[in-house]
């Protein structure tokens, strides 16, 4: 497939032992690491990390957190910010969250069928 993104965009790859992810701004594509077709998913907001979850993608956006089904092509479920987020990681088996005023927010068991918990520290 062809994959296409503004020319200011730097293009991203996250892979999953299932999926390649390619995300760019407000594009994200998604492939099957055993083939098949290329899926395109445009976001409303900037995607600006994105992590394998138990066989779903969770995007770290501009203003919210997603968890994204690749089989479904939809979101599962999402957290809103009312701040913009400025970086993630992983610690231990929780997502971390940190925004624009360095508040950092934790989300554990992020999972199939889980709604996303945000915990402020």
């Amino acid at each position: 497939g062809e994959v296409c993104f503004p020319i200011w965009e730097h293009p991203r790859i996250a892979v999953s032992s299932s999926h390649v992810v390619i995300w760019g701004g407000t594009c994200v594509y998604i492939v099957p690491l055993t083939g098949g077709t290329l899926h395109r998913f445009d976001q409303d907001e900037p995607v600006d990390a994105v992590y394998p979850v138990e066989g779903l993608w969770c995007f770290v956006c501009e203003l919210s957190v997603r968890l994204f089904d690749p089989a479904k092509g939809d979101e599962v479920t999402r957290f809103e910010h009312n701040e913009v987020l400025m970086r993630s990681w992983w610690s231990g088996d929780s997502l971390v969250v940190e925004d624009f005023e360095g508040r950092r927010i934790r989300f554990k068991s992020l999972a199939v069928g889980s709604e996303l918990s945000a915990q402020y520290e």
